[in-house]
């Protein structure tokens, strides 16, 4: 994630990323599902995409984590309700 940052190019970014949520695998780790999803909002904020961005808001949100993820993920999940605040009224 940090590379789509790193080239400058957000709408390449959120393709890549677009791309790999679509796989079977980014489902398996639920810590690294909400940490995708939560980052490709930003990448959508940033697309002035607001209705994206809440759709993969809302995703993320959806994902059970257990106690120790919510914990690990707690600067994810802020970043998250940042981003909502940040949004035009839908």
């Amino acid at each position: 994630m940090v590379q789509a940052d790193s080239r400058g190019n957000p709408a390449q970014a959120a393709r890549i990323l677009d791309g790999a949520l679509t796989r079977p695998e980014a489902a398996d780790d639920p810590a690294v599902q909400v940490e995708a999803l939560v980052y490709r909002a930003g990448l959508a904020l940033q697309l002035d995409e607001p209705d994206s961005a809440r759709e993969l808001v809302r995703q993320a949100r959806s994902i059970p984590l257990d106690d120790g993820s919510r914990d690990a993920l707690a600067d994810t999940l802020r970043h998250a309700e940042d981003l909502i605040a940040a949004l035009p009224p839908a």
